[in-house]
C-alpha cells in the first residue's frame, strides 16, 4: 500500500521507552510499510522544522506515554504549534492517541 511514503511519528515519550519501537511496529503493520519509512521525532525536544516536515508524506500522531495534552506540560505549547503548522501546511496527518 505505502511502499514508497515516507512518515513522520511524533511521539512524545520518555528516553528508553520501549513502547518507541512497539509503536513504530504498529503503524508500519497497519500502513503496510517497512519501518525505515517511519521517522520518529519526540515532541519533548522540541518540534519538526518545515524542512522535516516537507520531506515525508504524511505526519502520524502516537502516543504520548507519561505525558498527556489534558495535563499539559511545558512542551505542550510548542507542540500545538507544531500543528497549527500541519494544518497551515495542510500536511496529511493522522493522530491515534494523544490523551
Amino acid at each position: 500500500m505505502s511502499a514508497r511514503l515516507r512518515f513522520l511519528l511524533l511521539q512524545v515519550r520518555n528516553p528508553g521507552d520501549p513502547m518507541i519501537p512497539q509503536e513504530v511496529d504498529c503503524f508500519a503493520w497497519a500502513l503496510g510499510c517497512g519501518t525505515e519509512q517511519i521517522h520518529v521525532f519526540d515532541l519533548l525536544t522540541g518540534v519538526p522544522t518545515r524542512s522535516q516536515i516537507a520531506a515525508v508524506d504524511a505526519v502520524l500522531l502516537g502516543g504520548s506515554g507519561d505525558y498527556s495534552v489534558a495535563r499539559g506540560g511545558p512542551w505542550l505549547e510548542a507542540a500545538l504549534d507544531a500543528m497549527r503548522d500541519l494544518h497551515r501546511l495542510s500536511k496529511p496527518t493522522f493522530a491515534s492517541c494523544w490523551g
